[in-house]
């Protein structure tokens, strides 16, 4: 684990850390004595708030936990997760603070691809749906249940909403469930087009010939 542990003398204001290079790196480290020296390592944009977090949860003695940005030796910014907490005399009052300081990096940066991933599935998604839409193919996408999941309007027309998520072996003809069913495997299993062409069914519409993608 990229992390570190420390303490403060309240009485002192005195910073002991111990793992600081796992989670900074080795090399020449400014001694950490002071919440001043750690903070100097805090991305400037964080500084007040992780000072308001500390100072405002040691006046209560109470736990807290935030994220924000730190300096590693090299000139990089890491993104950190910082949980503290206090130790009380028997009068309730905090007279020393503990806490744990986890490199969370690779777990923002994975979070900010998969957010960015869906970002661009949803902008896809709408393109082919206003492409599609007003196209004068006839459009149809099932799932691997052959579930139809997609549905242009040019095809289904005014049973669009029937369509959705009827399965593609309800619209076949009786005679040609089987075969359907074959090409569409075929289709999953090979990536590749199936060579024929089978009627398709959407209720309150004329059967249709498609050719399986």
């Amino acid at each position: 684990i990229r992390g570190l542990v420390y303490e403060v003398d309240l009485a002192s204001d005195r910073l002991t850390m111990h793992g600081v290079d796992k989670v900074v790196g080795g090399g020449p480290v400014e001694p950490l004595v002071s919440l001043d020296n750690w903070s100097n390592r805090v991305h400037p944009e964080d500084r007040e708030r992780l000072h308001a977090a500390i100072y405002a949860n040691r006046a209560k003695g109470t736990d807290y936990e935030l994220n924000y940005r730190v300096f590693h030796n090299d000139g990089s910014v890491l993104h950190v997760w910082h949980h503290g907490t206090y130790v009380k005399d028997a009068n309730g009052r905090p007279v020393q603070a503990l806490g744990v300081i986890k490199d969370v990096t690779a777990d923002v940066k994975l979070r900010s691809e998969l957010e960015r991933a869906e970002l661009a599935l949803r902008e896809s998604q709408q393109i082919l749906a206003t492409v599609s839409e007003s196209s004068p193919v006839h459009l149809a996408m099932f799932d691997l249940d052959r579930r139809c999941v997609f549905v242009n309007r040019p095809l289904a027309g005014s049973s669009l909403d029937q369509v959705i998520g009827k399965r593609l072996d309800d619209m076949m003809p009786p005679e040609l469930v089987a075969s359907s069913v074959r090409n569409f495997l075929e289709v999953v299993d090979t990536g590749s087009d199936a060579d024929v062409t089978d009627r398709i069914q959407f209720p309150g519409i004329e059967p249709r010939y498609y050719r399986m993608l």
